[in-house]
């Protein structure tokens, strides 16, 4: 089991509506990768991001390909622009 010492957790306070639309989106997204590496849950109306490791053409990517299926590009955007933000982790 991977402790929570070895991931960055970043909380999203979301400008945009977290609903069951959006689970349906971070579902998604968390699918495309390892929860060892990169999970996002929602806590409330906020989102936490948990990041291990993750390359962010692929987050991007990933991104991308879920606001088209699902929409909500707005939360989905800020999941990218806050993991682009730390740089090391």
């Amino acid at each position: 089991m991977v402790t929570a010492e070895k991931y960055r957790r970043i909380e999203l306070a979301s400008s945009g509506t977290v609903d069951a639309d959006t689970d349906r989106a971070v579902a998604a997204l968390n699918d495309r990768f390892h929860p060892e590496d990169f999970h996002v849950i929602r806590n409330g109306a906020a989102l936490e991001v948990w990041l291990r490791q993750i390359s962010m053409g692929d987050l991007s990517d990933a991104v991308a390909s879920v606001s088209r299926e699902y929409g909500h590009g707005g939360v989905m955007g800020e999941i990218v622009k806050a993991v682009d933000g730390i740089r090391s982790y």
